[in-house]
């Protein structure tokens, strides 16, 4: 029996943290943006309200310095995506630091919802890190404020009862903004797995068709190469004479046939040692009959042709036809496995009838396992007998009638 495999593809995390890091770039923009505009007004207020010079001075300092760090991660985070995860908590507890030195500039209740404000700011990064770091910074803030300086809220009284009054309700009105922005950052995540999942699935529902396909496709559905290059030569034969040159592709498909026999790249190369690196590698991408990107693309093309995708149906199985749709019951998912099982005994056009052997080789040992729902995996791997009955009671001894 096969080791039990997993439905998670390590894969998918690399995949989801390229998504987050391409994201991130473009929310340091917007936190940009907002601290820009942020500093514009203050600086605009501070003046027209007459506040001293040396105060707006040492506060715009502190926003350029924020700033700087904002651009300074877009120049270098090209180069190391650290840089992004860093700047966020850079700008994070600035733009907190900064909200706080004008509470103290200002004094009075209107200032405290600038420290709101330094949290609509830092929630643009919708991440659960940054979140966590912005409520102990504002909790913490409120409460040394509503401890320490009652007069900057015009307390009536700084009785007991007036200060835990007010640390409680600041203290559940952070609560309640931390739940929307975790939710909020959950289903970015979500969103963000969903499309690197669906990304891995991609490239492991092409690698399986090539990888059985010429072991159980009729013959002539396998993929011709000699026709394939022959007509490749004709077609770009033509193109030449219609541009009137000489045919300047007749050499590279011959070489690209030689890749395809070769046995390795490097047996090839060493036929071939005038070509470069870089040559090599774009000869590799035009091969066909092995696993390469044009073979990957043009069996995508081939199953995806006639596949309507609406909008609203980004992470529907539309995109790829499986046996582990959500909406279906147990029952039907059981009923669509048997079937496709009398299919590989049966056999058909496209595929040649396979024996008992071969199917549970190409069910269990190859990735076409993550495309069945685990539930009928597990009963087919413990009872597949259930399903060579099905087979024998509709086509008889053998699954062959």
């Amino acid at each position: 029996m096969p080791a039990k495999k997993s439905y998670a593809f390590a894969e998918a995390k690399d995949y989801r943290d390229f998504l987050e890091i391409k994201h991130l770039r473009t929310k340091n923009h917007l936190v940009l943006v907002a601290l820009a505009s942020y500093m514009l007004f203050s600086g605009l207020y501070l003046l027209l309200a007459g506040y001293p010079g040396m105060w707006i001075l040492k506060l715009m300092i502190g926003f350029f310095v924020v700033l700087g760090m904002n651009i300074a991660s877009l120049a270098y985070g090209k180069e190391s995506p650290q840089f992004y995860e860093i700047n966020k908590h850079i700008t994070t507890l600035g733009v907190f630091s900064i909200s706080v030195a004008m509470i103290f500039m200002f004094q009075a209740p209107a200032s405290i919802p600038l420290l709101f404000l330094a949290y609509a700011i830092c929630a643009v990064y919708q991440d659960i890190k940054v979140l966590l770091v912005s409520n102990l910074y504002m909790i913490f803030t409120l409460t040394m404020i509503i401890i320490g300086f009652p007069e900057y809220l015009h307390l009536i009284d700084g009785s007991l009862e007036s200060v835990l009054g007010m640390v409680f309700f600041f203290i559940v009105f952070v609560l309640m903004l931390t739940g929307s922005s975790f939710i909020i950052a959950k289903q970015k995540r979500f969103f963000y797995n969903q499309i690197a999942l669906q990304n891995e699935l991609e490239f492991r529902h092409l690698d399986l068709l090539m990888q059985t396909g010429k072991k159980y496709v009729n013959e002539h559905r396998v993929l011709n190469l000699e026709m394939y290059y022959e007509k490749a030569n004709e077609m770009l034969a033509v193109f030449a004479k219609s541009i009137d040159i000489e045919n300047p592709f007749e050499e590279k498909l011959a070489l690209l046939k030689d890749l395809e026999k070769a046995e390795s790249f490097q047996d090839a190369k060493e036929k071939h040692p005038d070509l470069t690196e870089k040559e090599w590698n774009r000869l590799q991408d035009l091969l066909i009959g092995k696993n390469t990107k044009l073979r990957k693309i043009a069996l995508k093309i081939a199953h995806t042709v006639d596949v309507d995708v609406k909008k609203r149906e980004i992470f529907s199985e539309t995109y790829y036809k499986t046996l582990q749709h959500q909406n279906d019951s147990f029952e039907t998912k059981v009923v669509a496995f048997a079937i496709f099982y009398a299919l590989l005994r049966k056999g058909s056009n496209v595929i040649r009838p396979l024996s008992d052997e071969e199917i549970h080789d190409f069910l269990v040992n190859t990735d076409f396992y993550y495309l069945v729902d685990r539930r009928v995996m597990k009963v087919y791997e413990h009872d597949h007998d259930v399903f060579e009955a099905i087979i024998e009671e509709a086509y008889g001894e053998g699954g062959n009638a």
